[in-house]
């Protein structure tokens, strides 16, 4: 009798502890309702956060991008002012030579004319005010002259194109970096 009163109270103190378990299972769960229902909403918000996430990371990349590029445009324009500044340099000292040249070609033919005989140039037989002996340079050295100028020409046409494509890159990575790409 010992061993039944004891499994007695042992079935009852069981029973208790089992209702007061299903007592407290509507409210567990609810907030296992509750944790099921943020997570189908958490999974359904993931694509639209993932997605703005990727769009703020291209932004923030485009806006590291244009400060480089912006960087190197600064750079590329002084550049660009310098390389002006050469090839007019450049181009006035061609045109010194070309007219040097010139000069030195009019003081040469005109001391190989004799009074009586033809020009050259024109077939004339006077000769009223023929060029006097002028410091002349040779044809390579115009040369290299025209050289310099044309080389540096085209340096500055490239830094040109370099300068416009970098304010385009500058330009495609400021809307990017802004949102509106």
């Amino acid at each position: 009798a010992e061993f039944a009163e004891a499994a007695w109270q042992k079935a009852q103190s069981d029973l208790a502890a089992l209702r007061a378990a299903a007592e407290s299972l509507p409210t567990e769960l609810e907030v296992i309702n509750g944790e099921l229902r943020a997570a189908i909403e958490a999974e359904v918000r993931y694509p639209s956060e993932k997605a703005e996430l990727g769009a703020a990371q291209v932004q923030l990349a485009a806006a590291v991008d244009l400060d480089e590029v912006r960087t190197e445009l600064a750079q590329r324009v002084e550049q660009r002012a310098t390389e002006q500044t050469l090839v007019q340099d450049l181009r006035e000292n061609y045109q010194n030579a070309r007219e040097a040249r010139i000069e030195a070609m009019a003081s040469e033919l005109a001391n190989s004319l004799v009074v009586g005989c033809s020009c050259p140039v024109c077939g004339s037989t006077a000769h009223p005010v023929p060029a006097t002996g002028a410091v002349g340079i040779g044809r390579k050295t115009e040369e290299r002259a025209r050289r310099a100028y044309e080389n540096a020409q085209v340096g500055l046409s490239a830094l040109e194109e370099m300068v416009a494509g970098l304010r385009a890159k500058g330009d495609a990575l400021t809307r990017i970096s802004q949102g509106r790409s």
